[in-house]
C-alpha cells in the first residue's frame, strides 16, 4: 500500500522518487527506503522458509510482490545518482533485494535474459541510444526537482554495473511467476494532482 506515487497509472522508479521527496527532501528518501529494506528482509525470510509463498497473488489488479520488488529495487538504484542518498539506506535496500533475487533463482538458467543487458562501458559512453536518452531525460527531471546528481557518465556506468547484477534474475522471476509487467497505482476514486507527467518514462529501468 505504501508503494504509491499518487496516480492510478503505472508507477515508475522515477515517479516514485519524485512523489516521495517533496522539495527534494533526501532525508525523506532515506527513511522511505529504510522501510523497504525491512519489507524485503521479511519477504526473504518468508519466501525462503515457505517456498510456496513465492506463488502468492495480489488481490489488486496490476500489483504483485515480484513487481513491487522490481520497482522498489530500481528506485533504490536510481537513488545512487542522488547526492546524500547514495551509499545510505537506498543502497542497503538494493543490496538486500539482490540477495533475495539470488536466493530465489539459485540453479535457474537466466542466460536467455542476460543477452539483453547493456554492458557498463556501453552505458557510460552513451553507445546505447535508448539508454542514453533515458538518462538524459532522467537527469533533467531529477535536477529540475531539486536534486544534486553525480556526473551523468559516472551515473550511467554505476547504475548499469549494479543493475546488471540482478536484472536478468528479476526478469526470470517475473516471467516464471506470470507477474504483471510493471506495478500500477491504487484506484481510490480521487487522486491528488501531483503536477507530474501522466506517461511514465521509457527506458531500461522501466521495462
Amino acid at each position: 500500500m505504501t508503494l504509491d506515487d499518487g496516480r492510478e497509472d503505472r508507477i515508475t522508479p522515477e515517479s516514485l522518487i519524485l512523489a516521495r521527496t517533496p522539495d527534494a527532501d533526501v532525508e525523506a528518501l532515506r527513511e522511505y527506503f529504510h522501510d523497504w529494506e525491512i519489507w524485503i528482509a521479511g519477504v526473504t525470510k518468508t519466501r525462503t522458509a515457505f517456498p510456496m509463498l513465492v506463488f502468492y497473488r495480489s488481490k489488486h489488479e496490476g500489483q504483485n510482490w515480484v513487481t513491487a520488488l522490481d520497482l522498489s529495487t530500481d528506485a533504490a538504484l536510481l537513488c545512487q545518482l542522488i547526492e546524500g542518498a547514495e551509499d545510505r539506506e537506498p543502497y542497503w535496500c538494493l543490496r538486500c533485494s539482490m540477495q533475495l533475487v539470488d536466493e530465489l533463482t539459485q540453479g535457474a538458467d537466466v542466460s536467455a535474459y542476460e543477452g539483453a543487458l547493456v554492458p557498463a562501458d556501453d552505458a557510460a559512453s552513451g553507445h546505447d541510444d535508448e539508454q542514453s536518452q533515458y538518462f538524459e531525460d532522467l537527469y533533467r527531471d531529477l535536477q529540475a526537482h531539486g536534486f544534486t546528481l553525480l556526473p551523468i557518465e559516472e551515473g550511467r556506468r554505476q547504475t548499469s554495473t549494479l543493475r546488471n547484477l540482478y536484472a536478468a534474475k528479476m526478469e526470470y522471476l517475473i516471467n516464471e511467476l506470470a507477474a504483471p509487467r510493471g506495478f500500477w497505482g491504487h484506484v481510490v476514486g480521487h487522486q491528488r494532482e501531483t503536477g507530474r507527467v501522466e506517461e511514465p518514462s521509457v527506458g531500461a529501468l522501466d521495462e
